[in-house]
């Protein structure tokens, strides 16, 4: 049987690690018996990724599942069975049958099931410079792009899988190259010069469950933390990547409260591409870069072997609280003691010896991150934060002068006003996420951001960050509000990034010296900004989910640089600001 499965396996599983397709074939041969019905809500479905927490708000999920463990088990840690049949467990009255979206029994006793998932579509427009984040395998690009993905699942026994790949085109127009690049990361800010085209396995995967727990194999997304709009270690911005996972498909419950978990072991990969200039073409005005070009000797091969682990606790004298760690172990040099390495997420700390940061194992690094979020449950509203540090404290003493370096952050909450009428309310989110180092960073590592270290790779898969999704050094606000009757939503919000403050700050950008007003002297009110108020719409025509998002982007000093032949007002500098449209759309079709 294990033959047979690599035989039949396209070549990007067949070059996976021995172990890895050792894991994924006994997950096939494995002896199956009965168990109760499981389905999760893949992440970056469109409309869906957000229901069940929505719920949760308003009384209508069990308030002991934390929402910062997915993708959530539905059937498991919810009891939902039936759910991408109906538009969502808040309306599950919809009137509209979707046959293939529900359970179909087979086999003995009807021991087995399986059924379709939704068609998905997303469109994206950029019309000056990309942007966008946690959206899976789309890349940074000018111009169209488009996400596809469609899928089944099918359930036997303690065994389930699911089969959902995506694939992606995008024109990749050429827009202005910056003038210098973030280093230590593989991060390219455009992906070569040429259209896109690239398919991946998406939201597949292999499990066996276990009572309240799960083995498998997989290249899912799976998103940490509490954060909305974004999270430190892991979330959907970068392709799903391929790994072996065990972790809780529903809340433990223990003595002292319920418990989720999740251990995984990986190999993220490069993003085919090479040549991330740090100097600029002195000759041009404004400076610029060199163009990406595609890494024929590295490709999209794996650069790196990364444990990662995260724990959550909703303690059963604090209802409505929980809290909870994540960490990310990455080591660039084989380890010497696979597969036991891919513990290391869960092993203590050691400064000094394997699991430190620098030491004789060769180039590694470790990511950690604390977080917590609380329920009102009689407002319908909750409040969240996530704290992350990058570099470990070399003893208590530096740890204690100096706590926040290396630190990144977010903070949101979320309320709903009107819960009383389920499907008529107003929802009302606000989120800041800081990924700039603090201070410290003028005297220690200078330069250097929270995804960016001494593994000179960074945080990355197929060239994306795996966390959250802007440049390093980056900083959000977001503020929206969205209003919600039945079926339809309508909202708006407004967002504003802040690029690369690190890189910024640390005085590679000579060309800054250049002011008009004040030659020789740096310029540092020259934050390359996006700020854009957006519309969003939603609805539905019997099977069929569209909505759509519209921005109105204002970008203040694209890229740090002065806007060439154009004069300056009195006493401020040439800005080169612009006007530019992003949209934003999705279909969902349910057979």
């Amino acid at each position: 049987m294990l033959f047979g499965l690599f035989s039949f396996c396209p070549s990007s599983a067949r070059s996976a690690p021995l172990w890895q397709r050792l894991a994924f074939g006994l997950i096939f041969s494995a002896v199956l018996v009965p168990t109760a019905h499981s389905q999760t809500v893949t992440l970056g479905l469109p409309y869906y990724d957000q229901v069940m927490r929505r719920a949760q708000l308003l009384g209508q999920v069990d308030t002991n599942i934390s929402f910062c463990l997915n993708p959530v088990d539905l059937r498991r840690a919810a009891g939902h069975a039936r759910f991408y049949g109906l538009d969502s467990v808040l309306f599950p009255t919809e009137g509209f049958a979707t046959p293939l979206m529900e359970p179909q029994p087979f086999g003995k006793r009807g021991q087995g099931e399986w059924h379709l998932l939704p068609l998905v579509g997303r469109m994206r427009y950029s019309g000056h410079h990309p942007y966008g984040w946690q959206d899976g395998p789309m890349i940074p690009a000018k111009g169209w792009q488009q996400l596809s993905s469609m899928g089944a699942r099918l359930r036997y026994g303690r065994l389930e899988v699911q089969l959902r790949p995506e694939w992606v085109t995008a024109d990749n127009q050429q827009f202005d190259n910056p003038p210098v690049r973030v280093v230590k990361i593989d991060n390219p800010d455009r992906m070569g010069t040429e259209p896109y085209r690239a398919a991946f396995w998406g939201q597949s995967f292999a499990k066996l469950h276990f009572g309240p727990v799960a083995l498998g194999y997989g290249s899912e997304n799976v998103w940490w933390g509490p954060g909305l709009r974004g999270a430190m270690l892991m979330s959907n911005n970068a392709p799903g990547v391929r790994h072996a996972t065990i972790h809780s498909n529903r809340p433990i419950r223990t003595p002292i409260g319920h418990v989720e978990f999740q251990l995984m072991g990986f190999r993220p990969q490069y993003s085919g591409f090479y040549g991330y200039a740090t100097t600029y073409d002195t000759s041009s005005v404004p400076p610029r870069a060199p163009d990406i070009q595609p890494n024929d000797s590295l490709g999209t091969s794996p650069h790196s072997w990364v444990s990662a682990g995260m724990v959550t606790w909703q303690p059963s004298f604090i209802p409505g609280l929980f809290v909870g760690a994540t960490r990310g172990v990455q080591m660039v040099d084989k380890p010497r003691r696979l597969p036991l390495y891919y513990l290391s997420a869960f092993l203590p700390a050691d400064t000094e010896g394997e699991y430190s940061d620098e030491g004789q194992f060769g180039r590694r690094n470790q990511l950690v991150s604390v977080f917590g979020r609380y329920l009102f449950h009689q407002s319908n509203a909750e409040v969240y934060a996530e704290i992350g540090r990058e570099d470990w404290w070399f003893d208590h003493r530096d740890f204690i002068n100096d706590p926040d370096h290396t630190t990144a952050w977010l903070l949101g909450m979320r309320r709903i006003y009107g819960g009383h009428r389920p499907n008529r309310f107003v929802e009302v989110t606000v989120e800041y996420t800081r990924t700039q180092n603090p201070a410290s960073m003028i005297a220690r590592g200078f330069g250097y951001s929270f995804y960016t270290h001494n593994t000179g790779l960074g945080w990355t898969h197929r060239g994306q960050i795996m966390g959250e999704g802007m440049p390093p050094g980056s900083n959000r606000h977001y503020l929206g509000v969205l209003w919600v009757r039945g079926h339809k939503q309508f909202g708006g919000h407004i967002e504003r990034v802040v690029y690369s403050e690190d890189m910024f700050l640390s005085g590679r950008m000579p060309f800054l010296n250049n002011q008009p007003q004040f030659p020789g002297k740096p310029n540092y009110t020259k934050r390359f900004v996006d700020i854009s108020p957006a519309l969003s719409l939603q609805t539905r025509w019997r099977g069929i989910i569209i909505g759509s998002t519209h921005r109105l982007m204002r970008t203040y000093n694209f890229q740090w640089v002065y806007r060439p032949g154009r004069q300056a007002p009195p006493r401020r500098d040439n800005d080169y600001n612009i006007w530019s449209y992003v949209l934003d759309a999705f279909v969902v079709y349910r057979f």
